[in-house]
């Protein structure tokens, strides 16, 4: 009979206990080099599909970007077609009054008759 732990057993159940331990250790470290694979597998799964939604963040910001810039541009447009036609407009007016009695606009911001 073999003393341990509080418990008698005999010499055959204590080595059937001993290898039955030693194969579930050996067997964590079997499931455990697994899951290490699985999980590298995983990544690198992961990475490959995380790519193209990347790529597709990438080119919704540069779009987004672009959007900006096009509404800059048509600002500036709208801006400058707005100032030419006023300057247009005053131009046409300066005319009117031109021919009207000849008048011209001073430096002193009055209109004066030409002699």
């Amino acid at each position: 009979m073999y003393r341990g732990r509080g418990i008698e057993i005999d010499l055959a159940t204590r080595e059937a206990t001993d290898m039955l331990w030693r194969d579930v250790a050996r067997a964590r470290g079997e499931i455990r080099a697994s899951n290490e694979g699985a999980k590298a597998i995983r990544d690198w799964l992961g990475s490959k599909t995380k790519k193209p939604f990347n790529n597709m963040k990438e080119m919704t910001s540069v779009m987004s970007g672009l959007d900006k810039k096009l509404n800059e541009i048509k600002v500036e447009i709208a801006t400058k077609q707005h100032t030419e036609t006023s300057n247009k407009k005053l131009e046409e007016e300066l005319q009117a009054v031109k021919i009207r009695g000849s008048f011209s606009f001073s430096s002193t911001r009055r209109y004066e008759k030409k002699n």
